[in-house]
């Protein structure tokens, strides 16, 4: 059984994240880490990634913060090691709660809830 990933576009490279870390056959060390950037008002800001998480856990969660998570190309539930990957639109954003200086996805359904970048 594979662990539940995500994949993120990261310098002109698809770079596969899990919160363990960087999850790739090669164990090299990605540049941007354990990160996923979130969109601010006026910047982007990286934070570090925590996992993904079931709405329904996210709306227990009242000191957190709401965020646009971008450049998520992918995201893997972990069910199978043979699974074919929720792909996510280029232009899109990913919900995400920023808590305990990291940022956790939200997915509905074993989906990755996302938005189009207005």
């Amino acid at each position: 059984m594979s662990v539940e990933r995500i994949r993120i576009r990261y310098n002109g490279r698809n770079i596969e994240l899990s919160k363990f870390g960087v999850e790739n056959e090669s164990g090299a060390f990605a540049i941007c880490a354990n990160t996923v950037a979130s969109l601010l008002k006026t910047e982007v800001r990286r934070f570090a990634f925590k996992g993904v998480i079931e709405i329904m856990q996210g709306q227990t969660l009242l000191l957190s913060q709401r965020c646009k998570v971008i450049d998520i190309r992918a995201y893997y539930t972990g069910l199978s090691d043979f699974e074919v990957p929720q792909e996510i639109p280029r232009n899109s954003y990913c919900v995400g709660l920023y808590e305990n200086s990291g940022i956790y996805l939200l997915k509905q359904d074993n989906l990755l809830i996302h938005y189009p970048l207005s």
